[in-house]
C-alpha cells in the first residue's frame, strides 16, 4: 500500500530517474493499439504540427529566440575583453565565465526560451562565423575567437541524436565541425594557431578519481585528476564536484583545481565542521557513475535546473556536465558495476523490532508494529534518493536530509499518513544514527531537526510550495 497523495498519487517525481520510470509507466506499449504513425494520421493539420514541435522539442531542438543574437555578442565580447590564457584548461575557465555569467544574468532576467543546449549551439555558430570573418579579413581578433571556440568545445557536453530529428543539431558536434573549418581557413591563409588543439582524439582524459564525504556520509567531494593525451598521466588538473544527496543525488558546486589537496581545502570551507576531518580516498566506480549520473545527463529532464543555483556553479554548468560524461565513460561496463541498493526494498523488520521495543507500553502490539511497519515504508519513499551505491547511505541522517523530508512529506501526503511519518521520523533518525555510529554531537542537531519536523505537522490547507524556496540551498554547511 502507498500514501494517499494530494493530487490522487499522480504527482510527478522530483527524482530524474523516477519521473523517467513515472512516464514510462503512464505510456505503457499494448499490443494491438495503432503506432504512433497511425495515430497522427488521425490528427488534424494544426495537431500535428503542435505534435511534431512538441517531439523536436523532447528530442532536443528549441526554436531561437530574438533576445538571443544580443546574449551571444555579450558573452563574446566579455572573452575578448580579457587576454587570452595559455592553458587549454584555463581557456576552458575563461570560457565557463563567459557563458556561465550571462546564463546566470538570464536566468534571474525573466527571459522565455533559454533552451541551455540550443543556445549554447546558437553561441558556437555565431562564434565559429566571426572567427571566419576575422581570417578572412586578417584581422587581428582571430586568434582570441579561435581560442574561445576551443573553449567552448572543450565545455559543450555530448547529446545523444534522435534518429528521427537527424537534422537536430548540438553544441559538441557543432563545435567540432566549426573547429574543422577554422582549421583548413587558417592552413589556407599560411597562418597556424595551437589554440585549436587538443583535437577531439587528443582531449581530457580522466584518470583514477578519490572521494571524501562529510561525517553524515550525504556530502561529496570527487576529484579526477584530467590529462591532455591519449593515457590518463600525472594530471593537468583536477575537476571535482560537490555533491549533496540530502535529497536527490545534486551537484551544487564544481571546478578546476591545481590540485586534489586544493579542491578539499575549498570543499571543507564549503560544508564545514562535519568536513573537518574528510579525507580522500580511492573512489569506486559504482560510487563515482552515482554521483555523476544525474547531472550528466543531456536532454530536456537532465538539463532541468532546481532553481536558486549560485553564480559559480551556473558558470561550471555546461563543463560539469561534459566531464562528468567523460568519467562515466571511462568506467568499467555495466557487467562489472554493483548492483544498486533501492531504499524502498531495504528490510524494515529490524527498525520495527528496535521501535516496538522502544515503545514496548503501546496498546495492541499487533496492530503498533504492523501500522509502524506501513509508516516506515512510506518514509523511505520520501527519504532523499531512492537508489543508492550501498546500503550505508540509505542511513545518513544530516539535518539537512531531515528538513527535506519533512519539507516533502508537507507538500505530497495527506494529514493521516504524513502526520504518522513525521512523529515516526525521530525514532528513524535515532535509528539511522545508531546504525551510523554518528558520535553524539552530530546525532543530537539531527535528532533535534526530526523533533523539529514532527512539531509541524501536515495540515489541510498546505498547499506544495508553501513553505518558500526550494529547501535544498546550494552550497549549505552541513551545521
Amino acid at each position: 500500500m502507498s500514501p494517499k497523495k494530494r493530487d490522487g498519487g499522480k504527482r510527478l517525481s522530483g527524482n530524474p530517474q523516477r519521473r523517467e520510470q513515472q512516464l514510462a509507466s503512464r505510456n505503457p506499449v499494448k499490443t494491438g493499439r495503432p503506432d504512433a504513425a497511425s495515430w497522427a494520421r488521425e490528427l488534424s493539420i494544426e495537431d500535428r504540427w503542435s505534435f511534431g514541435d512538441l517531439a523536436r522539442r523532447l528530442a532536443g531542438w528549441a526554436p531561437a529566440m530574438p533576445w538571443w543574437a544580443q546574449s551571444h555578442d555579450r558573452v563574446i565580447k566579455s572573452f575578448l575583453d580579457q587576454p587570452v590564457p595559455e592553458r587549454p584548461v584555463d581557456i576552458e575557465t575563461r570560457a565557463c565565465t563567459a557563458v556561465g555569467d550571462e546564463f546566470y544574468a538570464r536566468l534571474n532576467s525573466g527571459d522565455t526560451g533559454l533552451a541551455p543546449a540550443q543556445w549554447l549551439r546558437a553561441l558556437v555558430e555565431e562564434t565559429g562565423a566571426r572567427l571566419q570573418v576575422a581570417i578572412a579579413f586578417g584581422a587581428d581578433d582571430w586568434r582570441p575567437l579561435a581560442a574561445f571556440l576551443r573553449g567552448l568545445a572543450g565545455i559543450a557536453p555530448e547529446h545523444e541524436a534522435d534518429p528521427d530529428f537527424p537534422d537536430i543539431k548540438f553544441p559538441r558536434e557543432t563545435a567540432a565541425a566549426c573547429l574543422a573549418a577554422a582549421a583548413k581557413s587558417l592552413a589556407d591563409a599560411g597562418l597556424s594557431s595551437t589554440v585549436l588543439a587538443p583535437d577531439e582524439e587528443d582531449g581530457w582524459v580522466p584518470g583514477d578519481a578519490v572521494v571524501a564525504r562529510d561525517a553524515y556520509g550525504s556530502r561529496f567531494l570527487l576529484a579526477v585528476p584530467f590529462s591532455s593525451g591519449e593515457a590518463p598521466g600525472p594530471g593537468d588538473h583536477w575537476y571535482t564536484w560537490d555533491v549533496d544527496s540530502c535529497w536527490l543525488v545534486t551537484v551544487v558546486g564544481a571546478g578546476a583545481f591545481g590540485s586534489a589537496e586544493d579542491a578539499l581545502t575549498e570543499w571543507r570551507d564549503a560544508v564545514g565542521t562535519t568536513a573537518a576531518d574528510a579525507r580522500l580516498s580511492p573512489c569506486p566506480g559504482e560510487l563515482a557513475a552515482w554521483l555523476l549520473e544525474p547531472s550528466a545527463r543531456s536532454g530536456p529532464l537532465g538539463e532541468m535546473l532546481a532553481g536558486g543555483e549560485h553564480r559559480e556553479l551556473i558558470r561550471e554548468y555546461f563543463r560539469s556536465r561534459r566531464r562528468g560524461q567523460l568519467v562515466l565513460g571511462s568506467l568499467p561496463g555495466e557487467g562489472q558495476e554493483a548492483a544498486p541498493v533501492f531504499a524502498a526494498e531495504i528490510d524494515t523488520a529490524p527498525f520495527v523490532d528496535w521501535y516496538a521495543g522502544q515503545h514496548a507500553d503501546a496498546p495492541l502490539p499487533g496492530k503498533f508494529r504492523k501500522q509502524a511497519a506501513e509508516t516506515a515504508g512510506f518514509l523511505l519513499d520520501a527519504w532523499g534518493p531512492h537508489e543508492h551505491p550501498a546500503e550505508e547511505t540509505v542511513y545518513s541522517c544530516s539535518p539537512h536530509r531531515v528538513e527535506m523530508l519533512g519539507r516533502l512529506v508537507r507538500d505530497d501526503y495527506l494529514p493521516k499518513e504524513g502526520n504518522a511519518v513525521l512523529a515516526l521520523l525521530p525514532d528513524w533518525v535515532q535509528w539511522c544514527a545508531d546504525r551510523a555510529g554518528l558520535p553524539a554531537a552530530l546525532a543530537a542537531p539531527a535528532l533535534e531537526a526530526a523533533r523539529a519536523e514532527a512539531a509541524n505537522p501536515v495540515s489541510d490547507d498546505h498547499g506544495p510550495g508553501d513553505e518558500g524556496g526550494d529547501g535544498a540551498p546550494f552550497r549549505r554547511k552541513e551545521l
